[in-house]
């Protein structure tokens, strides 16, 4: 299990990715996925069987918090973070269960 807040509390954990300026990306048993930052922002991707596309919640160094569902504009800092989150969930298929991301394109 991982520590945060809300319901990442209590999945399970399938695969952690530590990033090597630091944060984690963790990809729970669910296929839900978990950006955590060093500087305490997050990011998660919830999938629902209703959807197709997750939703999108980021959370703020601050505590702020926004959810982007499908369909809506996402902030190009925002996107970045995914982008990394889709990165690692395609060279996780094939990564052990914990793995160091070694490049450049991570923060």
């Amino acid at each position: 299990m991982i520590s945060g807040s809300g319901t990442n509390r209590r999945k399970k954990v399938f695969r952690e990715y530590e990033l090597p300026a630091g944060g984690r990306v963790v990809q729970f048993a669910n296929g839900d996925m978990l950006l955590k930052e060093t500087d305490g922002s997050s990011l998660t991707l919830t999938y629902t069987s209703q959807t197709t596309s997750p939703t999108v919640t980021y959370t703020s160094e601050t505590g702020q918090t926004v959810q982007y569902k499908e369909n809506e504009p996402i902030p190009p800092n925002i996107r970045t973070k995914l982008s990394q989150i889709s990165e690692i969930a395609k060279a996780g298929t094939h990564a052990p269960a914990t793995t160091q991301i070694r490049s450049q394109n991570y923060l």
